[in-house]
């Protein structure tokens, strides 16, 4: 090859490489774009069903949105009129266990099987048939069991009885400050989500019998989360 087109011949081959990379970067961009239209929120309260559960049932039919409920074997004996409405109108139930009592749920191994177990009972006599939705969030969160063996037993028992867990990405705080307002309760979540790194969150909120705020401000909540282009989803396994 001449010497006179080296040059020629460099600058076409810079160029090739700049249009691949630049047509890879279009590439990359579209799944981005995709997810961030497909994002999902998965609304999840904790403690139920209480009241107050039919207060954030009778909002999320309004909104046509959709939750998970972790219930716990003693309330579901309580009410079992109000898991049947959760499960009714097209929500999902997830194990909390029976007693959300810390020093029995979290007794040994095998105590805190018979936690999740008791807990799947009372969930399929409430119902009527047997639920196969097998999703379990710890009392007190996965998050906040330090010992690693502890950990690792715990994730065993509930392998062997078929159960997943799960914890949250961002939360309202309703239940760490005693009577909180609504404007803390939206900022809160505004602020998680925001720090979020991920398109799908799930959010802890709580529906025990003293929670009537995040009832009510749960109308404000979903209408944001619609504004931001979320889609509602349940927790299943």
């Amino acid at each position: 090859m001449q010497k006179k087109y080296v040059p020629l011949v460099v600058f076409l081959v810079a160029l090739l490489v700049f249009a691949a990379h630049m047509g890879a970067r279009a590439v990359l961009a579209e799944p981005a774009f995709t997810y961030a239209q497909e994002k999902r929120i998965y609304l999840t309260f904790d403690d139920g069903p209480s009241d107050v559960t039919l207060e954030i049932l009778d909002v999320l039919e309004k909104y046509k949105a959709k939750a998970t409920f972790f219930v716990t074997g003693q309330m579901v004996q309580r009410h079992p009129d109000i898991v049947k409405r959760i499960y009714e109108d097209g929500n999902a139930i997830g194990n909390h266990s029976a007693t959300h009592v810390y020093d029995s749920v979290y007794s040994s191994p095998e105590g805190f099987a018979n936690e999740v177990l008791s807990c799947k009972n009372a969930i399929d006599a409430a119902l009527g048939f047997e639920y196969k939705n097998l999703v379990f969030r710890f009392p007190g969160g996965y998050i906040s069991l330090k010992n690693e063996e502890t950990k690792k037993a715990y994730v065993a028992e509930l392998k062997k009885i078929g159960y997943k867990f799960i914890d949250w990405s961002c939360l309202t705080g309703d239940s760490k400050v005693t009577d909180p307002t609504a404007y803390y309760l939206i900022e809160t979540l505004r602020q998680g989500i925001g720090n979020s790194k991920t398109g799908d969150i799930v959010i802890l909120m709580h529906d025990s019998s003293t929670k009537h705020m995040t009832a009510e401000v749960l109308p404000t909540i979903i209408e944001y989360l619609y504004n931001n282009g979320y889609k509602f989803a349940t927790l299943k396994n």
